[in-house]
């Protein structure tokens, strides 16, 4: 360790001998004997060295060679103990190799790592500290370890690699000069020749003559013992670093060695769910070549998988739905990679199906387009499923509409007629004998008037009823259509007041009719009742019936008060009316029931009204119909 200075820093004390006897022989006896020790020394070192070189160039075990090189050191140096250490995460000293035997479970850090934090700065520099005499100059808390533990010398040389500190080698001279038990691996002497031992013996003996006399004073640390050891630093730290190198590289090939076999079983795993999957799951170039179909996918549209891949397939399709594709594909983008949207295909069979499909792009490192890979599914019974719901609702809208409709015609409608015909069972009975006879027959009009108005609000609403429930049948037969049509206007005229005529007139040959005669007097008879109805001020009502063409047409025209164009497009809703009805009677349910019967006929039925002007409904069946079957609605 350094004085008080911490500098690197070389003793030159030298040691002292016994006197000899001053003459020029004694003398270069003298000088030839440290020549000779010097020399020895030098060889000796550089003997070691080679050793240690040619043990870390044979193997990568950085455990073997630190171990050696501590254990060779020692006994080289002549040293009380020699330890590697390296700094741990604190900066603190971690004894890792040493040349002591020690006692089981003794801690060498904490005997040597009291001295390390004075001189980290030093020897994270790159320099060495050195210390020969224990004396005063020492930091006091320095000094009182070193006399404590008996040190009397010691020499820390940094381990450097690429100028980063990475540990050190420290040799501690002890005041007792034993050399301390040692691991395996001490030097091994080399056969010698007889004379080459005596002079190596003798040598020896100088040797340890001059440590003798350093155990006493101190040990001087020559420039020569500094570079030794930083020589041998210089390869430890080499060592360490490959073998370092030589253990990240192991852990990294375990680690590809394991992403790659993971990286396997995930392309397994993705393969074997990518072909058990029930969607249709596709990859296909911005061209539309395709690159992958799975097996669901050639299964749907019976195909090999050689005639898809390579190849731009896209299946039949409306070309309403190939142009949704189209723009759907088109909007992809870094910005927006997914789409999804659903179409029609029309397989083989002409059957139409609808698909779901969710698109999304692929792009590599330069933001280019490169492909797309498509997940879809059928969704065609959900669709169905769908406008079921929807056909449902909206049947349930109607019954409740229906349901509101007749509680509020009950509410109303039912009690003019009802309060008629009990006011006028009231009088006739409390009355009878005080009225004439032409006075009761008044009273039984009324009341006879009001059941047939009742009546037919029954009818009414027990025929819209059944038709919304899909219950009203539609059931044709061979018919005199002329003689139907004269007994409904027969009948009307006689009901309607003196204001209003009936003019019915006849084109083409309407004999041969097939229609259902129930259905069609609901027809006639609102249609014409409306007429009159709504014509307040009396007027002609034209009928004419026109049969051409395996059609017949009927017309019925007013000259009443009109409907209004905004009212028209609702007029043929249960319980809807014409906004300018005013006080005139009625429940909405008349053209309603009109409606129904024409569908039931396959016909249609169309408005032309002008307010003030009058109004004319065209009605169009075939003249000889069958019964239409009933069709689910068009998914499409």
């Amino acid at each position: 360790m350094p004085g008080t200075d911490q500098e690197h820093r070389v003793s030159n004390h030298k040691p002292e001998h016994h006197l000899l006897p001053e003459n020029s022989e004694q003398q270069n006896i003298a000088a030839l004997q440290q020549e000779l020790l010097l020399a020895w020394q030098r060889v000796s070192r550089q003997k070691l060295l080679n050793k240690i070189i040619q043990a870390m160039r044979g193997t990568l075990v950085l455990d073997e060679i630190l171990q050696t090189t501590v254990n060779q050191l020692q006994v080289a140096l002549q040293v009380s103990r020699c330890l590697i250490y390296r700094p741990d995460d604190h900066n603190q000293m971690s004894v890792r190799y040493t040349s002591e035997v020690t006692e089981l479970g003794e801690n060498l850090t904490d005997r040597y790592g009291s001295f390390y934090p004075h001189y980290h700065e030093t020897l994270s520099l790159g320099k060495p500290v050195v210390f020969s005499q224990i004396d005063e100059t020492l930091p006091p808390e320095i000094l009182l370890e070193v006399q404590k533990r008996g040190i009397r010398a010691m020499l820390i040389v940094p381990l450097m690699y690429q100028n980063a500190y990475i540990g050190g080698i420290s040799l501690v001279q002890c005041d007792d000069n034993r050399v301390a038990g040692t691991r395996s691996g001490a030097s091994e002497e080399v056969s010698l020749t007889a004379e080459e031992a005596r002079i190596a013996g003798f040598l020896r003996l100088s040797e340890a003559d001059l440590l003798h006399q350093q155990s006493l004073h101190g040990r001087e640390w020559t420039a020569s013992d500094v570079e030794f050891v930083e020589a041998i630093a210089d390869h430890c730290a080499i060592a360490i670093y490959q073998a370092e190198l030589h253990q990240q590289l192991q852990a990294e090939l375990a680690e590809r060695k394991q992403v790659e076999e993971a990286l396997r079983q995930s392309e397994a795993r993705y393969r074997a769910i990518v072909e058990d999957q029930t969607e249709l799951i596709c990859r296909f170039k911005p061209d539309g070549t395709v690159t992958f179909v799975n097996d669901a996918y050639c299964r749907y549209f019976n195909k090999q998988r050689s005639e898809l891949i390579g190849q731009k397939f896209l299946p039949a399709m409306p070309s309403d739905d190939r142009e949704l594709i189209t723009q759907n594909f088109r909007s992809l983008s870094q910005g927006h990679p997914i789409n999804t949207y659903e179409h029609r295909i029309i397989l083989p069979s002409g059957e139409v199906r609808w698909q779901q499909w969710s698109d999304r792009a692929l792009f590599d490192e330069r933001g280019n387009f490169i492909e797309c890979q498509a997940v879809g599914r059928d969704i065609t019974k959900l669709k169905q499923a769908e406008a079921d719901i929807r056909i449902a609702l909206e049947k349930e809208r109607e019954v409740n509409e229906l349901r509101s409709g007749v509680v509020s015609l009950v509410s109303h409608e039912f009690r003019t007629p009802l309060t008629i015909i009990q006011s006028s069972a009231e009088l006739l009975e409390h009355y009878h004998h005080k009225f004439s006879e032409q006075k009761k027959q008044s009273h039984f009009t009324h009341i006879r008037n009001a059941v047939e108005r009742m009546t037919q609000l029954l009818e009414d609403v027990l025929t819209i009823g059944k038709a919304e429930a899909g219950k009203l049948k539609f059931k044709p037969t061979s018919m005199d259509l002329l003689a139907f049509c004269d007994h409904i206007v027969e009948n009307l005229q006689m009901s309607a007041s003196s204001l209003h005529t009936l003019n019915f007139a006849i084109e083409g040959d309407c004999s041969d009719a097939q229609m259902d005669e129930k259905l069609l007097a609901h027809i006639l008879t609102n249609l014409l009742s409306n007429a009159i109805k709504y014509s307040p001020k009396g007027g002609t009502v034209d009928f004419n019936l026109i049969c051409r063409d395996g059609q017949a047409i009927f017309l019925v025209k007013d000259q009443g008060i009109g409907i209004p164009q905004e009212d028209i497009e609702k007029l043929f809703e249960s319980f809807r009316r014409a906004s300018n009805v005013s006080n005139i009677p009625g429940t909405g349910l008349g053209l309603a029931i009109v409606k129904k019967c024409v569908d039931l006929h396959g016909g249609e039925i169309t408005v032309h009204s002008e307010l003030g002007v009058g109004t004319t409904f065209t009605v169009t069946l075939p003249l000889n119909n069958y019964p239409v079957p009933t069709l689910k609605k068009d998914l499409s």
